[in-house]
């Protein structure tokens, strides 16, 4: 999805209200897509919300297998953390 390619770019720019945006768009266009969740799961870690970026990793694991081992990396390191 062209939107995917756009909010990927703008993660690596560190525009998260543009990434959540773009996410937001893929998501909107397919609510199984599993990317979409990945990337607004890692824009949630990124900003300290912990909640809500375990939520999201939850539906990109649900969505998509292949983010499995990922997400739960990424909960484990999020429980982990301080604050």
């Amino acid at each position: 999805m062209r939107a995917n390619v756009y909010a990927e770019i703008y993660f690596l720019q560190n525009n998260g209200d543009a990434t959540f945006a773009d996410f937001g768009k893929t998501i909107k266009m397919n609510q199984k897509f599993g990317g979409g969740y990945a990337g607004i799961a890692k824009i949630y870690a990124k900003r300290a919300d912990k909640e809500k970026a375990v939520e999201n990793y939850n539906f990109a694991k649900k969505y998509d297998m292949k983010y499995s081992k990922t997400a739960d990396a990424e909960i484990k390191a999020l429980s982990t953390s301080s604050s």
